[in-house]
Protein backbone atom coordinates (compact mmCIF):
# COMPACT_ATOMS: atom_id res chain seq x y z
CA UNK A 1 0.00 0.00 0.00
CA UNK A 2 1.31 3.43 -0.97
CA UNK A 3 1.93 5.80 1.93
CA UNK A 4 0.16 8.99 0.84
CA UNK A 5 0.95 10.88 4.04
CA UNK A 6 4.27 11.96 2.54
CA UNK A 7 2.53 13.64 -0.39
CA UNK A 8 -0.72 15.00 0.97
CA UNK A 9 -1.19 16.89 4.27
CA UNK A 10 -3.82 15.71 6.68
CA UNK A 11 -7.02 17.72 7.06
CA UNK A 12 -6.18 18.17 10.74
CA UNK A 13 -2.88 19.83 9.80
CA UNK A 14 -4.69 22.27 7.52
CA UNK A 15 -7.36 23.21 10.03
CA UNK A 16 -4.90 23.76 12.89
CA UNK A 17 -2.38 25.62 10.70
CA UNK A 18 0.41 23.07 11.03
CA UNK A 19 3.26 23.17 8.55
CA UNK A 20 2.30 22.02 5.06
CA UNK A 21 5.20 21.04 2.74
CA UNK A 22 5.74 23.37 -0.19
CA UNK A 23 5.63 20.43 -2.60
CA UNK A 24 1.93 19.85 -1.97
CA UNK A 25 0.97 23.21 -3.52
CA UNK A 26 -2.17 23.11 -1.39
CA UNK A 27 -3.52 26.23 0.27
CA UNK A 28 -6.20 26.48 2.92
CA UNK A 29 -9.28 27.62 0.93
CA UNK A 30 -10.50 30.18 3.46
CA UNK A 31 -11.02 32.81 0.76
CA UNK A 32 -13.39 30.49 -1.08
CA UNK A 33 -15.15 29.62 2.18
CA UNK A 34 -15.59 33.33 2.96
CA UNK A 35 -17.08 34.13 -0.44
CA UNK A 36 -19.36 31.08 -0.56
CA UNK A 37 -20.69 31.48 2.97
CA UNK A 38 -21.07 35.26 2.59
CA UNK A 39 -22.84 34.88 -0.75
CA UNK A 40 -25.22 32.27 0.61
CA UNK A 41 -25.90 34.31 3.75
CA UNK A 42 -26.50 37.42 1.64
CA UNK A 43 -28.96 35.57 -0.62
CA UNK A 44 -30.86 34.25 2.41
CA UNK A 45 -30.84 37.72 4.01
CA UNK A 46 -32.35 39.29 0.89
CA UNK A 47 -35.00 36.54 0.78
CA UNK A 48 -35.82 37.13 4.45
CA UNK A 49 -35.96 40.86 3.75
CA UNK A 50 -38.67 40.30 1.16
CA UNK A 51 -40.63 37.85 3.32
CA UNK A 52 -40.54 39.97 6.47
CA UNK A 53 -41.37 43.17 4.56
CA UNK A 54 -44.42 41.49 3.02
CA UNK A 55 -45.57 40.12 6.39
CA UNK A 56 -45.20 43.53 8.05
CA UNK A 57 -47.04 45.18 5.15
CA UNK A 58 -49.95 42.72 5.41
CA UNK A 59 -50.26 43.31 9.15
CA UNK A 60 -50.22 47.10 8.87
CA UNK A 61 -52.05 47.78 5.60
CA UNK A 62 -54.39 44.85 4.97
CA UNK A 63 -55.28 43.89 8.53
CA UNK A 64 -54.97 47.32 10.13
CA UNK A 65 -52.95 46.07 13.09
CA UNK A 66 -49.46 46.89 14.28
CA UNK A 67 -46.37 45.11 13.03
CA UNK A 68 -45.63 41.87 14.90
CA UNK A 69 -42.48 42.00 17.00
CA UNK A 70 -41.01 38.94 15.28
CA UNK A 71 -41.66 40.43 11.84
CA UNK A 72 -40.02 43.73 12.76
CA UNK A 73 -37.00 41.95 14.25
CA UNK A 74 -36.58 39.75 11.16
CA UNK A 75 -36.90 42.81 8.91
CA UNK A 76 -34.28 44.78 10.86
CA UNK A 77 -31.93 41.79 11.00
CA UNK A 78 -32.24 41.27 7.24
CA UNK A 79 -31.43 44.90 6.51
CA UNK A 80 -28.43 44.93 8.88
CA UNK A 81 -27.08 41.66 7.45
CA UNK A 82 -27.45 42.82 3.85
CA UNK A 83 -25.68 46.13 4.51
CA UNK A 84 -22.88 44.48 6.51
CA UNK A 85 -22.17 41.71 4.01
CA UNK A 86 -22.15 44.05 1.02
CA UNK A 87 -19.89 46.52 2.85
CA UNK A 88 -17.50 43.76 3.93
CA UNK A 89 -17.29 42.42 0.38
CA UNK A 90 -16.53 45.85 -1.08
CA UNK A 91 -13.92 46.58 1.60
CA UNK A 92 -12.20 43.23 1.10
CA UNK A 93 -11.88 43.87 -2.64
CA UNK A 94 -10.69 47.44 -2.18
CA UNK A 95 -8.00 46.59 0.38
CA UNK A 96 -6.88 43.18 -0.89
CA UNK A 97 -3.12 42.83 -0.84
CA UNK A 98 -2.59 45.82 1.47
CA UNK A 99 -0.39 44.93 4.46
CA UNK A 100 -2.60 46.12 7.32
CA UNK A 101 -6.30 46.02 6.60
CA UNK A 102 -8.52 48.98 7.41
CA UNK A 103 -10.35 48.89 10.73
CA UNK A 104 -13.66 47.74 9.24
CA UNK A 105 -11.98 44.93 7.27
CA UNK A 106 -9.85 43.56 10.11
CA UNK A 107 -10.53 40.15 11.58
CA UNK A 108 -11.49 41.43 15.10
CA UNK A 109 -14.09 43.78 13.60
CA UNK A 110 -15.44 41.02 11.39
CA UNK A 111 -15.64 38.66 14.37
CA UNK A 112 -17.52 41.23 16.47
CA UNK A 113 -20.03 42.11 13.74
CA UNK A 114 -20.53 38.46 12.80
CA UNK A 115 -21.23 37.70 16.46
CA UNK A 116 -23.91 40.42 16.51
CA UNK A 117 -25.48 39.01 13.34
CA UNK A 118 -25.72 35.39 14.46
CA UNK A 119 -27.22 36.50 17.76
CA UNK A 120 -29.85 38.54 15.87
CA UNK A 121 -30.68 35.66 13.52
CA UNK A 122 -30.94 33.24 16.42
CA UNK A 123 -33.26 35.65 18.24
CA UNK A 124 -35.39 36.10 15.10
CA UNK A 125 -35.85 32.38 14.55
CA UNK A 126 -36.50 31.69 18.23
CA UNK A 127 -39.07 34.51 18.48
CA UNK A 128 -40.98 33.25 15.44
CA UNK A 129 -41.03 29.74 16.86
CA UNK A 130 -42.23 31.07 20.21
CA UNK A 131 -45.12 32.90 18.48
CA UNK A 132 -46.26 29.84 16.48
CA UNK A 133 -49.10 29.18 18.91
CA UNK A 134 -50.53 32.61 17.99
CA UNK A 135 -50.26 32.06 14.22
CA UNK A 136 -52.60 29.09 13.78
CA UNK A 137 -55.41 31.29 12.40
CA UNK A 138 -53.22 33.00 9.80
CA UNK A 139 -54.11 32.57 6.09
CA UNK A 140 -52.22 29.83 4.30
CA UNK A 141 -49.82 32.08 2.39
CA UNK A 142 -48.80 34.10 5.47
CA UNK A 143 -48.40 30.89 7.48
CA UNK A 144 -46.09 29.43 4.83
CA UNK A 145 -44.08 32.65 4.60
CA UNK A 146 -43.72 32.71 8.37
CA UNK A 147 -42.48 29.13 8.48
CA UNK A 148 -40.04 29.84 5.65
CA UNK A 149 -38.82 32.94 7.49
CA UNK A 150 -38.20 30.86 10.61
CA UNK A 151 -36.28 28.18 8.71
CA UNK A 152 -34.14 30.71 6.85
CA UNK A 153 -33.41 32.61 10.07
CA UNK A 154 -32.03 29.47 11.70
CA UNK A 155 -30.10 28.66 8.50
CA UNK A 156 -28.39 32.05 8.55
CA UNK A 157 -27.65 31.60 12.23
CA UNK A 158 -25.98 28.26 11.51
CA UNK A 159 -23.88 29.65 8.64
CA UNK A 160 -22.70 32.72 10.54
CA UNK A 161 -22.05 30.85 13.78
CA UNK A 162 -20.01 28.15 12.01
CA UNK A 163 -17.93 30.74 10.16
CA UNK A 164 -17.42 32.72 13.38
CA UNK A 165 -16.18 29.65 15.27
CA UNK A 166 -13.82 28.62 12.45
CA UNK A 167 -12.40 32.13 12.03
CA UNK A 168 -11.83 32.79 15.75
CA UNK A 169 -10.22 29.34 16.12
CA UNK A 170 -7.83 29.88 13.21
CA UNK A 171 -6.98 33.45 14.27
CA UNK A 172 -6.34 32.41 17.87
CA UNK A 173 -4.18 29.51 16.73
CA UNK A 174 -2.14 31.73 14.40
CA UNK A 175 -1.69 34.32 17.16
CA UNK A 176 -0.49 31.68 19.62
CA UNK A 177 2.18 30.63 17.09
CA UNK A 178 3.56 34.15 16.87
CA UNK A 179 1.38 35.58 14.13
CA UNK A 180 0.09 38.52 16.15
CA UNK A 181 -0.35 40.49 12.92
CA UNK A 182 -3.39 38.30 12.25
CA UNK A 183 -5.43 40.82 14.27
CA UNK A 184 -4.45 43.57 11.81
CA UNK A 185 -5.21 41.51 8.72
CA UNK A 186 -8.34 40.56 6.84
CA UNK A 187 -9.45 36.95 6.64
CA UNK A 188 -9.02 36.39 2.90
CA UNK A 189 -5.54 38.00 2.82
CA UNK A 190 -3.84 36.22 5.71
CA UNK A 191 -1.43 33.30 5.07
CA UNK A 192 -3.16 30.65 7.18
CA UNK A 193 -0.93 27.77 6.05
CA UNK A 194 2.24 28.96 7.77
CA UNK A 195 2.80 26.94 10.91
CA UNK A 196 5.22 29.38 12.57
CA UNK A 197 5.50 33.16 12.56
CA UNK A 198 8.19 35.56 13.71
CA UNK A 199 7.13 37.76 16.61
CA UNK A 200 7.26 41.50 16.63
CA UNK A 201 7.44 42.78 13.06
CA UNK A 202 4.73 40.54 11.63
CA UNK A 203 7.06 38.80 9.13
CA UNK A 204 6.07 35.20 8.62
CA UNK A 205 8.69 32.64 9.53
CA UNK A 206 9.44 29.64 7.41
CA UNK A 207 9.25 25.98 8.35
CA UNK A 208 11.31 24.57 11.18
CA UNK A 209 14.45 22.79 10.04
CA UNK A 210 15.95 19.58 11.38
CA UNK A 211 18.03 21.48 13.93
CA UNK A 212 14.94 23.18 15.32
CA UNK A 213 15.99 26.49 13.76
CA UNK A 214 13.24 28.57 12.22
CA UNK A 215 14.00 29.96 8.80
CA UNK A 216 12.48 32.87 6.87
CA UNK A 217 9.79 32.65 4.24
CA UNK A 218 12.45 32.43 1.59
CA UNK A 219 12.78 28.66 1.87
CA UNK A 220 13.62 25.68 4.01
CA UNK A 221 16.43 25.75 6.54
Amino acid sequence: MVNTSRHFPRIRDLVFCKHVPRSTKLKFPLTQVVYISSGLTLAISITCLGLSAHIVHVHRSDWGVGSPDWGSLALATSVISTVFLLSLYLLSIRRRGIGNAGFMARIPTELFLTFILWVLWLASGALIRDRHRNLSDYPGNIWRETRALEALSFTNFGLLYTYWVVLITLAGNASSRGGNHVWRSQANDFEWNHGNYSRGDGEKAGPIGRNGVVGTTGGHV
